[in-house]
């Protein structure tokens, strides 16, 4: 059982989060990083390598989300007057 001192403590312990809600990421640092590791892409990569990669990889989902969003509504447009 525990004391009131420890559940309290207990308590008031929240959880941090993972490495991608501390970056503010939506990609998933800690498999970005796991296959990095696995792809031998290099022999040692660092801590911060998978945080930059998963950043990098989610700024260019959102270009090409955003490009491809503006590419259909042109098409669209475009049937429409036609």
């Amino acid at each position: 059982m525990a004391t009131p001192k420890q559940a309290a403590k207990k308590a008031s312990k929240k959880h941090s989060g993972g490495r991608s809600a501390k970056a503010g990421l939506i990609f998933p640092v800690g498999r970005v990083g796991s296959l990095l590791r696995r792809g031998q892409y290099a022999r040692r990569i660092g801590a911060s390598g998978a945080v930059y990669m998963a950043a990098v990889l989610e700024y260019l989902t959102a270009e090409l989300l955003e490009l491809s969003v503006k590419a259909a509504s042109q098409q669209a447009s475009r049937s429409r007057s036609a």
